[in-house]
């Protein structure tokens, strides 16, 4: 990990809880177990235990993590643009895009407006 990804923060990451967070950070990390993510860091489960009782170490985890999918936020708005017409689910990338504050299920209006719709037609059964 760059040190500049976690540069900036309030927390700053012992050696271990570094190596421990590329690990965490890394989305191929996803679904594994806290053994094995020690395990591929070179670090014991006791570093993972003590971080995630640290507010900082939570919060800065929170943070990066945040970060590193506003920075991909472009890369989810294409996937959902190529794939808008699939019949494929849309909840990931739905997550992803409120994460980053770029989406919203609800539209807040305030004040009144008027729809005036005309509608002209033939109607077929004269």
């Amino acid at each position: 990990m760059k040190k500049s990804l976690t540069k900036g923060y309030g927390y700053k990451p012992t050696k271990a809880e570094q190596k421990l967070l590329e690990v965490l950070l890394n989305p191929n990390s996803i679904g594994k177990s806290v053994t094995a993510m020690c395990r591929e860091a070179g670090v014991s489960t006791k570093v993972y235990y003590t971080g995630v009782k640290k507010e900082g170490f939570n919060d800065l985890v929170r943070d990066v993590s945040i970060e590193l999918i506003k920075g991909k936020i472009a890369h989810v708005i294409n996937a959902t643009y190529e794939n808008a017409l699939e019949p494929k689910g849309f909840q990931d990338r739905k997550m992803i895009l409120a994460m980053a504050n770029a989406y919203t299920d609800k539209v807040e209006h305030e004040g009144s407006f008027e729809i005036d719709i005309k509608v002209d037609w033939a109607d077929d059964d004269d």
